[in-house]
């Protein structure tokens, strides 16, 4: 996101809500995992029920090139 995000630009993040469940792939985790690659969360919407919706400004660091995360797949329900 770095190299496509204009100078002083937002990153918005529209994520499903069933990914941060867990203790382990917390929110927080997620948004700790944003700040080593070089940007801060200025909102969090938890309004939606089937969505997290993350606001985030570049934070001046360089991002972290060997940090890895991978978020649990989605739950969906059969209809």
């Amino acid at each position: 996101a770095h190299r496509v995000l204009k100078d002083y630009g937002t990153l918005k993040i529209a994520e499903v809500r069933s990914r941060f469940e867990s203790k382990e792939d917390s929110l927080e985790n997620f948004i700790q995992t944003l700040s080593r690659l070089g940007f801060s969360c200025v909102n969090k919407d938890r309004s939606n029920k089937m969505f997290v919706m993350l606001e985030l400004k570049p934070n001046g660091k360089k991002p972290d090139k060997k940090l890895e995360y991978t978020a649990k797949p989605c739950i969906y329900k059969r209809r």
